[in-house]
């Protein structure tokens, strides 16, 4: 992926904002280690790498690349509008920069893959 990419950029910026009203959106690898804290045994993480549209030549995996495409495409607006205020966007310039944001998504030219986390862990039997 360009480093300039939008997806990226929109990541980062929604990143950004959401500390600012402190919520981390990046812990999905950390969710182990609250799992143990809550008491959780046998805790195991799967990540799966997940390509993002339909450039996949795989049937199946263009698929789940289409699911993962919708997926963002539906968050981008309930995601972006209150979080990206909090950085000083205004509402025409959170609109102009997701145009930007679905339109990287649907290029076929980027090869984009996301990270996708499954966390399982058992309760204690004497809990």
């Amino acid at each position: 992926m360009p480093d300039d990419w939008a997806l990226i950029k929109f990541w980062a910026l929604l990143h950004e904002a959401m500390l600012k009203l402190n919520v981390d959106i990046r812990v999905a690898p950390q969710i182990g280690e609250l799992m143990e804290q809550a008491g959780f045994v046998n805790v195991r993480k799967t990540a799966y790498k997940v390509p993002i549209g339909t450039w996949p030549r795989n049937n199946i995996l263009n698929l789940v690349g289409e699911y993962m495409r919708t997926i963002m495409e539906d968050l981008l607006g309930a995601a972006a509008s209150k979080p990206l205020k909090t950085l000083g966007m205004t509402d025409t310039e959170i609109q102009v920069f997701l145009v930007s944001v679905r339109s990287a998504l649907r290029d076929r030219n980027v090869h984009a893959y996301g990270t996708y986390y499954s966390w399982v862990g058992q309760k204690p039997l004497d809990a």
